[in-house]
């Protein structure tokens, strides 16, 4: 994804220059001109390779009953979590939900806001969050909690802008700093205290890496106003709020290795260093241009296992398309969740795989066609919530898995 942003953003750039030099030197603008075209071309093939609908042809149906209706006891006896990410209450009490996965993420449902409905006030409601984890629980699942403290969501999102806010409302630095660290104490407060007992852990801090660059901290509303320091004391927060829950950080790689992946290493060694109560590191594993290999992650998780914290992956899916090369991309595309998820089963440490949907109509890909081109179709379940080859494979790993290889 990296590479295919940074080649478009090249040729654009050069483009610039060719047509500001070509005005001031005809000879600098031809060599700029050989440049911009070789640049521009790059970024057409690039662009019409990622970026460009293609044709899969559907899947063959499968039969109706593909999960084995041992699933779920299996999980319980490996100790293992296997989750989806739903946007609705009802898909939580459809059945593909309940035959296969025995954990449940909220994927918009407890985020700030989606609770906080007047910020000076700090007036919540949380009518919607409720039937969420109720339903949840009432299935029998155990529930992450996601996510108290996101940058982007404010900075990207604007749910809510927090940083227009401290504008409006508070003059200078100091007080803007005091303002955004009561909010974030009483958020994270309010939060985990509501849930306490019923959501087991927390997404304590979504997200902390800059998107681009070495591994450095993301240029978020929170690192501009109240330093680094704000992500261990979200975690310090939140455990005094329940001390049993088990708090996560929460990161998207697209490979788990090179000077990011070091970083993030770097970052949870100091977290561990000063004491702070990490318990769990998330890797949100959505492969949108390019796919992580089996081994690569397996190394990655042992990496951060040694530190000694829990590793679950938390927001997986793989876009369909990057498996049209093979014979059959519904098959490889099963196949490679299945090595994802046992390269998880393989290391005691890491407890659990979620998917970042239940089924393919909630692909989130599809609010950006523009980057997301047709096929995506990332879950387990189609559009329909009929299974796929994928739902059955990790159906019949998980229940094949021999509990004392855990």
């Amino acid at each position: 994804m990296l590479q295919t942003i940074a080649l478009i953003f090249l040729a654009l750039v050069i483009l610039i220059a060719l047509l500001i030099s070509f005005r001031r030197s005809r000879t600098i603008g031809k060599y700029l001109g050989y440049a911009g075209g070789a640049a521009l071309f790059i970024a057409a093939v690039v662009y019409g390779y990622f970026m460009r609908p293609i044709n899969i042809p559907p899947a063959p149906a499968l039969e109706a009953q593909v999960i084995a209706p041992e699933t779920r006891a299996a999980l319980t006896a490996l100790d293992f979590y296997l989750g989806a990410g739903t946007y609705t209450v009802d898909d939580i009490k459809h059945h593909a939900f309940t035959d296969l996965f025995n954990s449940y993420t909220a994927i918009n449902a407890l985020k700030i806001g989606a609770v906080l409905t007047e910020i000076n006030q700090k007036i919540y409601d949380f009518t919607q969050a409720d039937r969420f984890i109720d339903e949840a629980l009432h299935q029998g699942l155990r529930i992450r909690g996601h996510a108290l403290v996101f940058g982007k969501l404010s900075d990207i999102y604007e749910e809510p802008n927090l940083q227009t806010w401290l504008d409006t409302y508070y003059r200078d630095d100091a007080n803007k700093r005091q303002a955004l660290q009561e909010l974030v104490d009483h958020h994270i407060d309010t939060m985990v205290t509501r849930y306490q007992g019923r959501i087991t852990q927390w997404d304590v801090v979504n997200e902390p890496l800059g998107l681009f660059g070495q591994g450095e901290l993301e240029d978020n509303v929170f690192l501009r106003n109240l330093g680094p320091d704000y992500i261990a004391n979200a975690f310090k927060r939140a455990h005094l709020a329940d001390n049993q829950a088990r708090l996560f950080l929460n990161e998207q790689f697209d490979r788990y290795t090179g000077p990011r992946a070091d970083a993030f290493i770097a970052l949870v060694k100091r977290l561990k260093a000063q004491g702070v109560p990490i318990h769990g590191v998330g890797l949100e594993h959505h492969m949108l241009f390019t796919l992580a290999p089996r081994e690569e992650t397996k190394a990655f998780i042992q990496r951060l296992s040694a530190l000694g914290v829990d590793v679950e992956i938390t927001e997986l899916d793989a876009r369909l398309r990057l498996f049209a090369d093979g014979e059959n991309p519904h098959l490889a595309q099963a196949e490679y969740y299945r090595d994802i998820m046992t390269a998880c089963l393989d290391i005691k440490a890491c407890k659990g795989v979620t998917f970042w949907g239940l089924h393919d109509q909630d692909a989130w890909h599809k609010d950006l066609p523009w980057m997301f081109a047709t096929p995506n179709d990332p879950y387990l379940f189609d559009q329909d919530k009929n299974p796929k080859i994928a739902a059955k494979l990790i159906s019949e790993t998980i229940v094949q898995w021999d509990v004392n290889a855990r």
